[in-house]
């Protein structure tokens, strides 16, 4: 159907105007008699249409009223009417045709731009066919990062089913059959795929399920990702990590054989003292049978029960020493009694502590939930903290003199309902700032190499940490230090602590 039908004089004027002229262009019919076709016709198309009166077939232009241009198709043909010369014009509105035309350009513009993009991208795109052996019926130009072309999948010169790591193989198959029963729509999978040159990488699988009318699962779009860097990475950070944990169980060691070093004189007056009364006991029994003193059999055993008694408590004081060189660190976790441990702790160190004159004053709490953490450890962290105290109130004594105790306090209590404290304080030299700020971290010490390692209260941290708690420290410089451990109770029990 012919929107506008002109009919135009020798000079370019309009003879005849269809009535449709006026609904499409908006001009009453009597303006359009004054107007030229030039008149109305897009300047960048008037070369089109320059001689109207032999256009055959054009596409042109023509301003609407309101100043917008419509598109049209028209021809212009001569004809005579009552023996004058004229040119008929038709033309159809092409408009909408035009506007879909620019679209689908515009849309196959940026198709272009997107496979560009793509295909620059590490984001390799397959279509797989729901069928025996996948077959591939498109890919990006981009996995040519693997070796191969688009034309490799979608011919069948290459299966990509038998591209996969047989390690991985059954297991990727087995999750897509799955997938594929479910009707899963989108699923990742890592997996490794062969490269042509032989070697394996890495590939991060973004899988989403195309359906068709009837909910069938007709194709996969898979978009597969390089990640053998991301990989490689991960496994040289385990790898660290790896190294890492055992510097520092070697650290923990190191410092805990040096603990245990600076605990000998403690630990060989405790044992000092049963082997005195073993050796008393024997001797007692030896001058009697010399001397023929009558002994009854129960003065015997007495005197037998003793010594044994006594050897059982040196048993017990080594044993407690391998464990805890032994289980110190070691992540299982008990139901343990802070207070306990921390008893278990001071009979190693209280013997330097009487020996460097330093005053420990007990305030632990009664009726003590248990908490969750490892005995050995804990014992660790309290040692640790009680021979900083005890360096820094020896040091105090240096700067400012002899001072009264206590000299250290540990108090324990339970602070909230999910929260038990241990706070250890001393009345030393305390920390400025700059070191405050360093005392975390490892190796830092202001001690000199044969007293400290700088590992102490890092060691402390990660060790409390492990437990779920929290290892807190407040300072005032030449008053003194508090450290506190938070510790979570064990809801469930509880025990009586005196």
């Amino acid at each position: 159907m012919l929107d506008l039908i002109a009919l135009l004089d020798n000079d370019g004027h309009y003879v005849y105007l269809s009535p449709s002229c006026e609904t499409v262009l908006g001009y009453p019919l009597a303006d359009l008699y004054k107007l030229s076709q030039n008149t109305v016709a897009h300047p960048d198309d008037l070369a089109g249409v320059s001689d109207w009166r032999k256009v055959e077939h054009a596409e042109f232009r023509l301003r609407r009223i309101d100043g917008s241009y419509l598109w049209f198709e028209g021809s212009s043909s001569p004809v005579t009417w009552r023996g004058r010369s004229y040119v008929l014009s038709t033309a159809r509105n092409i408009s909408m045709r035009k506007k879909a035309e620019d679209n689908l350009q515009q849309s196959y513009q940026r198709l272009q731009e997107v496979e560009a993009i793509i295909n620059r991208s590490p984001a390799m795109v397959f279509l797989y066919r729901v069928a025996p052996g996948w077959p591939v019926e498109f890919a990006t130009a981009n996995v040519s990062q693997l070796g191969y072309t688009p034309d490799d999948f979608i011919t069948g010169r290459v299966n990509s089913q038998n591209l996969f790591h047989p390690e991985d193989k059954i297991w990727v198959e087995k999750e897509m059959a799955e997938y594929y029963q479910l009707k899963v729509p989108e699923f990742i999978q890592e997996y490794r795929i062969r490269h042509r040159n032989g070697e394996y990488r890495w590939v991060e699988d973004h899988s989403r399920a195309i359906f068709a009318a009837d909910g069938v699962i007709t194709h996969y779009q898979g978009i597969l990702l390089d990640i053998t860097a991301r990989k490689q990475a991960e496994q040289a950070r385990r790898e660290a990590e790896q190294e890492l944990e055992a510097q520092r169980a070697l650290s923990i060691r190191a410092d805990r054989l040096r603990s245990l070093g600076q605990m000998a004189a403690g630990i060989a007056h405790e044992l000092n003292q049963p082997l005195v009364g073993i050796r008393g006991l024997a001797e007692h029994m030896l001058i009697a049978m010399q001397r023929e003193w009558k002994l009854t059999p129960e003065d015997i055993q007495e005197k037998l029960q003793l010594q044994i008694d006594q050897a059982d408590r040196m048993t017990h004081i080594i044993d407690h020493v391998r464990l805890f060189a032994r289980e110190a660190g070691r992540g299982e976790l008990f139901s343990v009694d802070v207070n306990a441990v921390i008893h278990s702790s001071l009979w190693i160190i209280e013997n330097q502590l009487r020996s460097d004159r330093v005053e420990l004053k007990l305030n632990l709490g009664e009726n003590l939930p248990l908490v969750t953490a490892n005995p050995f450890s804990l014992e660790e962290v309290i040692l640790n903290l009680v021979r900083n105290g005890r360096d820094a109130v020896i040091e105090q004594r240096h700067i400012a003199g002899t001072f009264s105790g206590p000299h250290l306090i540990i108090t324990t209590r339970l602070a909230a309902a999910d929260r038990l404290e241990i706070t250890v304080r001393d009345f030393g030299t305390g920390m400025p700032e700059e070191v405050l700020a360093k005392i975390f971290e490892p190796f830092f010490t202001t001690k000199s190499p044969d007293q400290g390692t700088g590992l102490g209260l890092p060691i402390c941290q990660s060790l409390v940490a492990q437990f779920g708690g929290t290892l807190g420290l407040q300072t005032t410089l030449r008053q003194g230090t508090t450290v506190t451990v938070g510790l979570v109770p064990v809801q469930s029990e509880s025990a009586i602590s005196s």
